[in-house]
């Protein structure tokens, strides 16, 4: 059996390598889009569940996780921007405010299929219009949920009230966790 990760994120990749967890990647290449009317913390395991599931139907004997990580400021969604216009109005938006990030995981082995999601705080000290406009140039945001990776931010810029993991895009502690429940053995 062998741990799949349902992403072609290398932000995943590395938090999983970062903790000695040795897997194999898969791309999803699934419909991301949820009702608007869910929960950010359902909507992100529906999301996780189907790519977990998509790339399970192809390796149906390994172990299979899946992630989706989306961004909320009061009640409004901020999925990948679409072009730089779009990552600097949702970074503008951002600005000098706390919003949620939530990150959904999926895993599925022989049939059963668990999943969970976890949710931290992010505030942003204000950003001038030169400083969204640079970031964006520099970093190109676009594969990001809210136009950012806190990885690339300077860490005086942002406070957080949870985990930096869900940020950037995989609870790892809970997605051993959920690994574990789901194949039923303790060593991931």
């Amino acid at each position: 059996m062998k741990l799949i990760l349902a992403s072609q994120s290398p932000r995943r990749a590395e938090l999983l390598r970062s903790r000695g967890i040795s897997f194999e990647t898969a791309p999803a290449n699934t419909d991301e889009t949820f009702d608007p009317a869910a929960r950010p913390e359902d909507a992100a395991r529906e999301i996780a569940r189907g790519k977990a599931e998509a790339v399970a139907r192809r390796f149906p004997n390994d172990l299979v996780l899946g992630a989706d990580t989306s961004v909320w400021l009061d009640g409004e969604f901020f999925g990948k921007p679409a072009d730089r216009s779009e990552a600097i109005r949702m970074l503008t938006e951002l600005s000098g405010k706390t919003h949620a990030v939530t990150t959904g995981i999926a895993a599925v082995f022989g049939g059963r299929v668990e999943t969970d999601a976890e949710t931290t705080s992010v505030t942003f000290a204000p950003f001038s219009e030169e400083e969204i406009v640079r970031y964006v140039d520099e970093c190109r945001p676009y594969d990001k949920a809210g136009a950012y990776g806190l990885q690339e931010l300077d860490s005086s810029r942002y406070t957080l009230c949870g985990n930096a993991d869900t940020v950037i895009g995989l609870p790892v502690d809970l997605a051993v966790r959920l690994l574990r429940r789901v194949c039923g053995k303790e060593s991931i």
